[in-house]
Formats: C-alpha cells, sequence, structure tokens
C-alpha cells in the first residue's frame, strides 16, 4: 500500500521499482536544467551542468520531496487509481502572547493586526 506522509516535506513509501505511479512521479519531479539550457542557446559550455534537474532524493527506497509537489500528487495517485494512506504530520504551535502594546500610536487600520 501508498503511504504518504506531509510534514516539512513529502516522504512517499511503498511504491515499486517500475509501477507507472512511481514513473509518472519522478518525471514530474525531473525537470529541464535552465542554466543548461540557457548556456546551450548561447552556445557556451554546458561542460560540468547538468541537463536536468531532479527536485525529489531517495532517503533508505522512500521518495522525499517539497510540499509544494502535494497537489500534483494527489492528481497522479487519482489518475493511476492507487490507493494511499495520507498522514499528516504537522505540531500545533504555541500561541506567543508579548504583551499590551507599547510602542507608537498606531493608524485606525494598523489596529485589527495589533
Amino acid at each position: 500500500m501508498l503511504q504518504v506522509s506531509v510534514s516539512n516535506n513529502i516522504r512517499i513509501r511503498g511504491l515499486t521499482s517500475a509501477s507507472p505511479l512511481k514513473l509518472a512521479i519522478l518525471d514530474a519531479l525531473t525537470i529541464d536544467n535552465p542554466d543548461y539550457k540557457d548556456r546551450e542557446k548561447k552556445r557556451r559550455s554546458t561542460w560540468g551542468i547538468a541537463k536536468k534537474l531532479q527536485l525529489f532524493t531517495y532517503d533508505q527506497g522512500d521518495i522525499v520531496t517539497g510540499r509544494g509537489f502535494e497537489g500534483e500528487l494527489d492528481a497522479l495517485i487519482q489518475k493511476h487509481q492507487v490507493t494511499a494512506e495520507v498522514r499528516y504530520d504537522f505540531n500545533e504551535g504555541v500561541a506567543a502572547d508579548f504583551g499590551e502594546w507599547t510602542g507608537p500610536e498606531p493608524r485606525e487600520y494598523q489596529r485589527p493586526a495589533i
């Protein structure tokens, strides 16, 4: 079963090595390197510059990527009709009390923010 954990990043676990969903995810997270394309267009040296950028890493067999990929990942999971267990791991923050306002007199439109 596919497991997706969303916290400060997205961790995708449980994909087999040649599944169509995994290939689609890796394809979506691999983009052309704009620096390489720019240098190629200007006929400058591209030595040592990656042709593609991978916007993911592998960690203990899991695919780890940024949280901005969540919407596209949901669409890919639905498209490939895969059942996924999605878990959100966020901590509730503690409310901060900065005390009474002692700064300069705020303008009327600033009062709601204070």
